[in-house]
């Protein structure tokens, strides 16, 4: 589910921010979601969500570097940017979530693990690189990497929160904290001067923001969240690798782009990539159960 609802964001959000100013459309569907998500939850809890501040205060430092730093910076790139490029720079999350887990933790990368890494990374940029007919911006390329760094950092951050073993709770908080700073980081560079009603309610657009809406940022994010309190933070970020595959099969069904033989190739390698993750997790996984454990 996160790899499918994750890897169709980059077709989606491209296609909105052609018709809608980009943090506002990011903006609105994640405090959208938001306030939905944490409505649904208020009613099944009689109106109690229990929230201490100590777990508000991690949401807001969770949703500010996962979807207002990190999906904020997906959404102003998608304007330059084709969607594979941009899968290409969110590729690399896990290897940033290793690098940081290795710095912050000095936790040890297994060599299997290391692996799967570099076969992920290998796919990817199989996928994107070769033959690439436009060059990057430096500037949607300084947002991205930065947005990168915030969504890996954030990531570590909320598989040892303590508001991270309650995915619901975290996920509507975060999508409505991080949302509502991408609608105000828009507001402040006047993209409302750029809204216009007629482009923005076409059915294509209509359509892309409601599948965004419950697919990535509901289904999606709960999932992602599930996975960062209950695998390694690389593992939950492998989805990045899986996202150009996801990207290239979708081109093929709804837009009848061709699929060409290095593109198989590439999703093979970026697959085989993320099995290695998988079975490099299960072996460490009781020594990370542990410490995640005394961390609380």
């Amino acid at each position: 589910m996160v790899w499918l609802t994750f890897g169709s964001a980059p077709v989606g959000a491209r296609v909105g921010v052609t018709h809608v100013p980009p943090l506002l459309f990011g903006g609105a569907r994640f405090a959208l979601a938001g306030l939905i998500l944490l409505a649904v939850l208020a009613v099944g809890q009689r109106g109690r969500l229990r929230l201490s501040r100590r777990e508000l205060a991690e949401a807001a430092l969770i949703g500010a570097g996962l979807v207002g730093a990190g999906q904020g910076a997906v959404n102003w790139a998608s304007t330059e940017l084709l969607p594979g490029v941009v899968a290409m720079f969110i590729a690399t999350a896990p290897v940033c979530m290793a690098l940081l887990e290795r710095l912050l933790l000095g936790r040890r990368i297994p060599p299997l693990g290391a692996a799967g890494l570099v076969m992920g990374m290998a796919g990817t940029l199989l996928l994107v690189l070769p033959g690439a007919r436009t060059s990057v911006p430096p500037g949607a390329a300084l947002a991205l990497a930065g947005g990168v760094l915030s969504w890996s950092a954030a990531s570590l951050f909320a598989g040892r929160s303590r508001i991270g073993r309650r995915p619901w709770l975290l996920t509507g908080l975060q999508m409505l904290i991080g949302g509502g700073i991408q609608l105000a980081v828009g507001l402040i560079l006047g993209e409302p001067a750029a809204f216009r009603p007629g482009s923005a309610f076409e059915p294509e657009v209509v359509a892309w923001f409601a599948y965004l809406l419950l697919g990535s940022a509901v289904l999606g994010f709960v999932g992602f969240t599930w996975l960062l309190a209950n695998a390694s933070p690389v593992v939950a970020n492998s989805q990045a690798f899986v996202a150009p595959v996801v990207a290239i099969l979708l081109g093929r069904l709804l837009l009848a782009e061709p699929l060409t033989p290095r593109a198989l190739v590439a999703a093979g390698i970026g697959l085989a990539g993320v099995a290695l993750l998988v079975v490099a997790q299960a072996r460490v996984r009781p020594a990370i159960e542990a410490e995640l454990s005394d961390a609380a």
